[in-house]
Parts: structure tokens; C-alpha cells; sequence
């Protein structure tokens, strides 16, 4: 049951015999400055086992598809759960600046406040205006 494949490749030309059939081949390869041989010997018994996997590596297989999986879920829970710290973090800090933003608003409208306004003539030795006069021109005036 065994048979031989063999295949001569002088320097130039490419020559193939075959001889024999089977499961058994073997490769020859000459070059021009030596004849070596290679030689790689295919038996039935390997063949047979080169198309079978078995249940020992589907097991090994499986099982590091498993711990694959759980290690990648953590990773991403973990992640997950740094992003939600994060975003709580920055909604404390949005909170916060919106009060601090009403305080201002509220500031504002104190300062713009007459009463405010009255306080600070008098402390920049400002005086009340007693007689108001207007002028009136009749006629379009440019400025310049």
C-alpha cells in the first residue's frame, strides 16, 4: 500500500516523474552543485489523524473561549462602571456651577438695583442734579 511521488528539479528544468500510488510520498530535490535528498514520508496512519480533532482540544478549546469571555466581560463592566463615576462627577460639577451662576445672576441684579445705585453716589461724592434743562432744535442735527 505504499507508492512514491517523486519529483527530480535540475538547475534549469523543471522535470516530474511519478512512480508507484498510495499514501506514502516522497519529495526529491536536486540542485546543480549537490544531490541532496529530501525526503518526506506521508503515512496513512497520519494522514487519518491530520483530519480529526480531538475531543481533549475541543475541551482546551472551549474552556478558553470561557475564561476569554469572562475576562472581556469584566473588562468591560469595569470600564463601564469608571464611566459612570465620571459622568456622576461631572453632573455634581454642572449642579454646582448652575448655583453658583444663579448666585452671580442674583448679584447682578442687586448691584443694578437703585438703591445700590443711590448708595454709590454717595460714596463717590457725586451731587444731585437740582434743574434739569433739555434744548430742543427743530431740524435734523449731524454728530460728529
Amino acid at each position: 500500500m505504499s507508492g512514491v511521488l517523486a519529483r527530480n528539479w535540475p538547475a534549469r528544468n523543471a522535470m516530474h516523474s511519478v512512480a508507484g500510488g498510495g499514501n506514502n510520498t516522497v519529495f526529491r530535490k536536486r540542485t546543480a552543485v549537490s544531490s541532496r535528498v529530501f525526503v518526506l514520508r506521508k503515512t496513512k496512519q497520519n494522514s487519518m489523524r491530520a483530519g480529526k480533532i480531538s475531543l481533549k482540544t475541543i475541551a482546551v478549546l472551549i474552556l478558553g473561549g470561557v475564561v476569554f469571555a469572562g475576562a472581556f466581560y469584566l473588562y468591560q463592566v469595569n470600564n463601564i462602571t469608571i464611566k459612570g463615576y465620571e459622568v456622576k462627577d461631572v453632573e455634581n460639577r454642572i449642579q454646582s456651577l448652575e448655583k453658583e451662576n444663579q448666585k452671580l445672576k442674583i448679584r447682578e441684579v442687586e448691584s443694578k438695583s437703585m438703591q445700590n445705585i443711590e448708595k454709590s453716589t454717595e460714596s463717590l461724592d457725586l451731587v444731585r442734579s437740582s434743574t434739569v434743562s433739555y434744548i430742543e432744535r427743530k431740524g435734523s442735527v449731524a454728530m460728529k
